[in-house]
């Protein structure tokens, strides 16, 4: 890692210390995305995928429930 000759601080950055900052900021928001994504578990994707290859998602009923839980997520009840 390249130091500053004056500070003797490391630099991050294009040879600045002030991009160590900029890392750690794009740090921060990286791991806020991330606490905001949904909860993905393997297993339950593979449920989906069985369900998709078996034809559970074609049935009228469950075609209804998904529309209606989409509507409700998109504020349109």
């Amino acid at each position: 890692m390249p130091v500053d000759r004056k500070t003797g601080k490391e630099n991050f950055q294009n040879g600045t210390s002030a991009g160590a900052a900029t890392q750690e900021a794009f740090i921060h928001q990286a791991r806020e995305r991330l606490a905001g994504l949904p909860d993905v578990r393997p297993e339950r994707i593979r449920k989906a995928c069985l369900r998709v290859s078996q034809g559970f998602y074609d049935r009228p009923q469950v075609v209804a429930k998904i529309a209606d839980r989409f509507l409700e997520e998109m504020g349109i009840d």
